[in-house]
């Protein structure tokens, strides 16, 4: 269904899971951090846990740090519809992207995005938390199918 958003995101070392489905105010969006195509996720507030480190998630760390994408996850882009898969090949996210030309053109000319989640729902609270260092990041390859 256009607009729903579905996540799996891991909880447990026993990779116990927790599926939501958000209102549209929770879904991701394409941002330009540091340079580099990202992509944020809010938490939603119900969610108390991390995404597991196992997975490649880490506290923030230098941005020249971030070079190497994870092997392990795939995130694609067709048309407006993006589905990322974490290690394992299960679907992390599939849902809408409405990314502007530019953010398309330089996540499909890096050939990776930058994946940042945490305990924000809206975009005015992402830099007092990044300033605060309790965002989550991981570098993923991406790959753009369709025009720009």
């Amino acid at each position: 269904m256009v607009g729903e958003l579905r996540r799996e995101i891991g909880c447990t070392s026993l990779d116990e899971r927790l599926v939501t489905t958000a209102e549209p105010a929770l879904q991701a969006w394409p941002e330009i951090y540091y340079g580099l195509p990202s992509l944020l996720f809010p938490r939603s507030p119900h969610q108390t846990c991390a995404p597991p480190a196992c997975d490649g998630w880490a506290a923030p760390r230098r941005p020249e740090e971030w070079d190497q994408p994870h092997p392990q996850w795939s995130a694609v882009l067709e048309g407006e519809h993006l589905r990322i898969t974490r290690p394992g090949g299960r679907i992390w996210f599939k849902g809408p992207l409405l990314a502007t030309r530019q953010w398309r053109r330089l996540a499909r000319d890096r050939g990776t995005v930058l994946q940042i989640t945490g305990p924000f729902a809206h975009p005015r609270q992402f830099p007092t938390l990044a300033v605060a260092g309790t965002l989550q990041l991981v570098l993923v390859p991406f790959a753009l199918s369709g025009p720009l």
